[in-house]
């Protein structure tokens, strides 16, 4: 059987999953062929035959997804929502749009809140499939209380919260926010405690996520992430907007994060 996973909005979460069921199919000998289809810039996915694929999987079901999977008859589509999407498509049909939900034949969320919400939206059943990271952390001690880790991503300041970042960061001198995503954007002016990092792998990753006793992740919605997956296998403190996450300390606005914030740095335990 022949897969094909796509995601312009979440290429590295594709990527992973891409990785990871081509391994799962070749330790039980299930001969899966799975391909990543990477997005290409003015191209979009114009340059692939989808008729050679027997599934296709539709990572991240953003903007007009429904329709796209309509205009191809030959593979079935499978549609994961992450989170951000389920607002682009709630929007749609609050405006009286007829999106095409059953053009994906399978359905799955990422997270259980997440499957709660695609039910409501689509009256389909969700399955879940959980975010396993490509590499399992053990917990390590917290080495120092003066980095915290972030995710920005470029044309995205708003719904991830770039402006809590910069006040968070003018409120605390002391500690540096390592912004993830950001690396082909300009430094804000003044916040030289900010830090933008490039896209990491490997041991370099692993170094930069040990040295951050927290991640926050303030956005408008989200499902369960990889970053805040690994950051909690190495017993990192996790800030969150959604606190229906279980674990994580409420991020639903600047008071609300230097309020824990503070409660981490009096402390100074793991979660």
């Amino acid at each position: 059987m022949k897969l094909a996973l796509l995601s312009a909005g979440a290429p590295r979460h594709g990527r992973n999953l891409t990785k990871q069921w081509q391994g799962i199919s070749d330790e039980h000998s299930w001969g899966w062929d799975v391909e990543f289809l990477e997005w290409v810039d003015n191209r979009g996915y114009d340059d692939y035959d989808f008729n050679v694929f027997d599934w296709c999987v539709w990572v991240g079901c953003f903007e007009r997804v429904f329709e796209f999977m309509g205009q191809f008859q030959g593979p079935h589509h499978a549609a994961l929502w992450v989170g951000t999407d389920l607002l682009q498509h709630g929007e749609l049909v609050a405006r009286g749009y007829s999106d095409p939900f059953d053009n994906a034949t399978i359905h799955l969320a990422d997270a259980p809140n997440l499957q709660e919400e695609a039910r409501e939206l689509t009256h389909c059943d969700i399955g879940y499939v959980r975010s396993i990271p490509p590499i399992c952390y053990a917990p390590t001690p917290i080495p120092s209380w003066s980095h915290v880790l972030g995710y920005v991503p470029s044309n995205r300041e708003s719904f991830f919260r770039y402006e809590w970042f910069c006040e968070l960061a003018h409120d605390y001198h002391d500690i540096t926010f390592h912004l993830l995503g950001r690396s082909d954007s300009p430094k804000p002016e003044g916040l030289e405690n900010v830090v933008l990092e490039k896209e990491i792998s490997g041991e370099d990753k692993r170094l930069l996520f040990e040295s951050c006793f927290s991640y926050l992740r303030p956005c408008e919605h989200d499902g369960v992430g990889l970053t805040l997956i690994e950051c909690g296998q190495m017993g990192r403190h996790i800030f969150h907007s959604d606190t229906r996450i279980p674990y994580v300390q409420p991020a639903r606005n600047v008071g609300e994060i230097e309020f824990w914030l503070d409660t981490c740095l009096e402390r100074r335990l793991p979660p």
